[in-house]
C-alpha cells in the first residue's frame, strides 16, 4: 500500500493526477476549488480533496475563507515529486516503430505533420518534446509520442508512414484508453526546413515545468517492445486541442 493510501488521501493519479498538472502549469495562481475544477476538468469535489491533502502537506498554501479561499503552490518541487511518484498510466499501450529521417527533431516535424492532417490528438514527450523548447537540449532517440485512444495504434503508424520494429525502433508510441495524458498538450511553433514543413507541434505537461521545478524523483520509462501494457507512468501531457504537436513547461521524465 502506498503512503497517500495508507492515510486515507487522494492520490495524485487518473483525474486527480490532472489536477496536480492545472496547479504546477501555474503555480503563482491563486487557485478556487471552482476555477482549479474547471480548469482540470473535473468535478469541484475532487479538486476539493487534492487541495485538502496538498494543503495538509504544506505542499500549498491558503488564504481568506469560505467562499473566497484560495490557494497557491508553496512548493512546486514537492507537488512535482508526489505527482511523479504516485501518477500511473492505467490501460495503456503501445508500439515501437522505425521512419526513416535524419534526425530526431525532422522525425518530430514529419510525424506530427501527418497526424496533423489526419486530425489525429497527438502530443510529443520526453527529450524530443523537451528540444522543441530548449534548443540546447539535444533530442535523443526513441522520440517518444502520445495519441489518442480514439484510433487504433495500426492505423497511427499507417498515418505517419511508419512501420512496426523491435530494438531497431525510432518510434515510440502510447496510448491511454481516457486520454488524460493528452489533458493539458500546448502548442508549440516549428520552423520550416528543406524536409519539414511550417507549422507547429504539441508537447506534455511533464515536460513544461516552470523553471526552477524540478522533481527529485521520476517515473520510469519502459524499454522497447511492440505493442503491449506500459506498467511506467507517462512521460506527457498536454492541452485538449485536436491534431498538432504541442510545447511542454515541465521538465522532461525521465519515464
Amino acid at each position: 500500500m502506498d503512503a497517500s493510501a495508507a492515510r486515507g488521501t487522494v492520490r495524485l493519479a487518473g483525474r486527480a493526477g490532472v489536477v496536480a498538472q492545472a496547479l504546477l502549469l501555474d503555480p503563482q495562481m491563486d487557485w478556487g476549488v471552482h476555477l482549479l475544477a474547471q480548469t482540470a476538468g473535473v468535478s469541484p469535489g475532487l479538486a476539493h480533496k487534492v487541495l485538502q491533502r496538498l494543503e495538509t502537506e504544506g505542499i500549498v498554501a491558503s488564504s481568506g475563507a469560505g467562499p473566497g479561499k484560495v490557494r497557491r503552490v508553496a512548493d512546486p518541487t514537492a507537488l512535482l515529486d508526489v505527482w511523479a511518484e504516485e501518477t500511473r498510466d492505467r490501460d495503456v499501450v503501445r508500439a515501437t516503430a522505425f521512419r526513416f529521417a535524419r534526425t530526431p527533431r525532422e522525425l518530430v516535424w514529419q510525424v506530427a505533420h501527418g497526424l496533423d492532417v489526419a486530425g489525429v490528438a497527438h502530443a510529443v514527450s520526453g527529450t524530443a518534446a523537451a528540444a522543441l523548447l530548449v534548443p540546447l537540449i539535444a533530442a535523443a532517440p526513441p522520440v517518444e509520442l502520445r495519441v489518442t485512444g480514439a484510433v487504433p495504434l495500426a492505423d497511427v503508424l499507417r498515418t505517419v508512414e511508419a512501420e512496426a520494429a523491435g530494438s531497431e525502433h525510432n518510434l515510440v508510441v502510447r496510448q491511454a484508453r481516457d486520454d488524460l495524458p493528452l489533458a493539458f498538450r500546448a502548442k508549440t511553433p516549428r520552423a520550416s526546413g528543406r524536409s519539414t514543413p511550417r507549422g507547429s507541434t504539441s508537447t506534455c505537461v511533464e515536460d513544461r515545468v516552470p523553471p526552477g521545478t524540478r522533481a527529485a524523483s521520476r517515473p520510469m520509462r519502459s524499454g522497447a517492445g511492440s505493442s503491449a501494457s506500459d506498467p511506467h507512468p507517462s512521460s506527457t501531457l498536454g492541452r485538449n486541442e485536436a491534431g498538432s504537436l504541442s510545447a511542454p513547461r515541465l521538465v522532461p521524465a525521465s519515464s
